[in-house]
């Protein structure tokens, strides 16, 4: 629904927290690719997070350099970076 509204930054934040929750269960490529896509669509629209939004984003980034090897982690995240929203979403309902 965020999305048809075009309310970007809602979509985001919920991406990080839906991020946070794979990072816990296992999924750590899925989490890191959509926290690269999240990245990518704060820059391009010059959005910026709510505090507990950022804070949560960091964590998870760093549970991830910790559970990933260096070349894996920079391969999912610049994949998401290179993802649409839209893309990021389909991720989320596919895993």
């Amino acid at each position: 629904m965020s999305n048809r509204i075009g309310d970007k930054t809602g979509i985001t934040a919920s991406l990080i927290c839906i991020s946070a929750i794979f990072c816990d269960t296992g999924k750590q490529s899925a989490a890191l690719t959509i926290l690269g896509a999240a990245e990518s669509a704060l820059k391009s629209s010059g959005t910026v997070l709510e505090k507990i939004d950022q804070l949560l984003k960091e964590e998870t980034l760093i549970k991830l350099q910790e559970k990933i090897k260096e070349q894996e982690y920079l391969k999912y995240y610049e994949e998401g970076k290179r993802m649409k929203l839209d893309e990021a979403c389909q991720l989320t309902i596919n895993n």
